[in-house]
């Protein structure tokens, strides 16, 4: 994953977008399964045990997708019981909230490693020309959750320190609402400051000179055609239903011939490429090493 953020910014965001877009429109469970996992391997190779906390914290949520969508979707021809009110569960409601689950994981790991990967300077690179306000509030809000996270435990940890206790439920939620209040007063006092720097500094004006580090260059454009051809051939075979499913009123899925086989290896390696794109390199970097 080191390697795939030496690349161009225009690569690293064509990429997410695409895998995003695909991870939250497409429902296919097979995708979905490895969209989840792909996510899952890359936060795991950047964060290391983090990121299994940070699936762990999420599994809640999904087991209430899970179960809302069991207790109020009847729908399926597959009755494995009764509620009290008469209403069927049935087991199509039971798969489509697991898929649902799985979409909603997927799409916030990927969010998460979209955040470590796209940095406010790539995104001012990007849209600093064009939107200006648009660029500095995506940076703005890059930077917001994990400051005001770290913002909000050392007014805790400050709290602790001056000996306020925490003793009972009502005391302990009033000091951690006063911290909240504190750090949400520090939040806009930040944003006021870093906007009228923005400003002083020439950031609205038309005519100001731009400097940046990236480089468009010819390992850039060949794994953009890469990205852009797998892509292709994925929507292609999804618009003439080949990958073809169902979840209502009974769970259908096309059997697993060739061509299907050929655009989930398709789509595994469109999920899969900075992964291979970072073990190609180790390898290198493996044998220049032994010439040495």
């Amino acid at each position: 994953m080191r390697e795939f953020e030496r690349f161009h910014p225009i690569v690293n965001l064509v990429y997410f977008a695409l895998v995003m877009g695909m991870t939250m429109f497409w429902m296919h469970p097979i995708f979905l399964a490895c969209s989840l996992l792909a996510s899952f391997t890359y936060l795991w190779v950047i964060e290391g045990k983090n990121a299994g906390i940070f699936l762990i914290k999420l599994l809640p949520l999904a087991l209430i997708a899970i179960l809302i969508n069991a207790l109020f979707h009847h729908r399926g021809s597959t009755i494995l019981g009764y509620f009290q009110n008469g209403n069927p569960l049935t087991l199509e409601s039971i798969v489509f909230g697991a898929s649902a689950s799985m979409m909603i994981l997927a799409t916030i790991l990927w969010f998460r490693l979209f955040h470590r990967l796209m940095t406010s300077d790539k995104l001012l690179f990007l849209f600093g020309k064009t939107v200006p306000k648009l660029s500095l509030l995506l940076s703005m809000i890059l930077r917001f959750i994990p400051r005001m996270i770290s913002e909000f435990q050392e007014i805790h940890h400050g709290q602790q320190a001056l000996g306020i206790r925490e003793e009972g439920l009502w005391k302990r939620v009033k000091s951690l609402g006063n911290a909240l209040l504190t750090e949400v007063s520090l939040a806009f006092e930040n944003s006021i400051e870093i906007s009228m720097s923005m400003k002083m500094r020439g950031y609205q004006e038309q005519k100001r000179s731009y400097f940046s580090i990236f480089r468009f260059h010819q390992k850039d454009f060949w794994l953009l055609i890469i990205i852009f051809v797998l892509f292709v051939c994925i929507v292609m075979a999804v618009l003439q239903g080949v990958l073809y499913y169902r979840y209502y009123p009974t769970i259908q899925m096309n059997s697993c011939g060739i061509v299907e086989k050929l655009i989930i290896m398709c789509y595994g390696l469109l999920l899969y490429l900075p992964l291979v794109i970072e073990i190609r390199e180790s390898v290198r970097w493996k044998r220049l090493r032994s010439k040495i």
